[in-house]
């Protein structure tokens, strides 16, 4: 069955007390992508709409089998002045989903692409409303947007950017250049060679003023030993 494949533009995230969060998003077709509209036009000439709102976690055999919509909105004039067609896709994501998706998005990062499939479903391999014809080109994806402005969303992924850490640079360790691991290390050796020096110097003072003392007791005892043999 056919993907349509979805770039992000921009995003705006809507905070609403009490309701669900939704992430909005201007979308067009990825590059390289292509839908013909019947009875006419092309899907990659219009920008679009995504809306991508939390819902909560549910078991597995609670979940629905519909995602969302994907919806074509024909061009309305206003004001007299002729309008531009647009379409919109509205998708639930869960919880721990849309969690991942913010942060990416509070990131100031957009993800990197979409992926909708949409279309009624008829057997496992065939979809109404959304399938595939002969075009110019070969065969292309045609929606037929006439009987099927509305094509039932049946699985939506998208895929997430990965910031990968740059390596470190050959001759470093941690993120430190050698230079300084090396300066850091000779600077702790000297201060190592400071602390041994003045404990040795302590040790000999402290050595030396109990030797005069060990004399001066020795001194006194002889003293005494002189006067109680007179």
């Amino acid at each position: 069955m056919p993907l349509v494949a979805l770039k992000p533009l921009k995003a705006r995230l809507v905070i609403e007390d009490g309701r669900e969060n939704v992430l909005v998003m201007r979308v067009a077709l990825a590059d390289g992508e292509s839908v013909v509209l019947s009875p006419g036009g092309r899907l990659e000439a219009l920008r679009g709409v995504l809306r991508i709102r939390e819902r909560p976690d549910e078991p597995r055999r609670h979940r629905p089998r519909v995602a969302g919509t994907m919806v074509y909105v024909p061009a309305a004039a206003r004001d007299g002045a002729p309008g531009t067609a647009k379409f919109q896709v509205n998708v639930a994501l869960s919880s721990r989903k849309f969690e991942a998706l913010l942060r990416i998005a509070l990131a100031g990062a957009l993800p990197t692409k979409f992926f909708v499939d949409a279309g009624e479903k008829v057997s496992p391999t065939r979809t109404r409303g959304l399938g595939y014809g002969k075009g110019a080109a070969g065969r292309t994806k045609v929606w037929d947007t006439a009987g099927f402005r509305t094509l039932p969303v049946t699985d939506f992924s998208m895929v997430l950017p990965v910031t990968i850490p740059a390596s470190t640079a050959p001759g470093t360790d941690g993120g430190l250049p050698l230079q300084e691991l090396v300066g850091d290390n000779l600077h702790l050796a000297e201060l190592a060679e400071e602390m041994l020096s003045a404990h040795a110097e302590s040790r000999a003072t402290l050595t030396a003023a109990l030797a005069i003392i060990g004399i001066i007791v020795l001194l006194i005892l002889l003293a005494d030993l002189v006067l109680v043999f007179k």
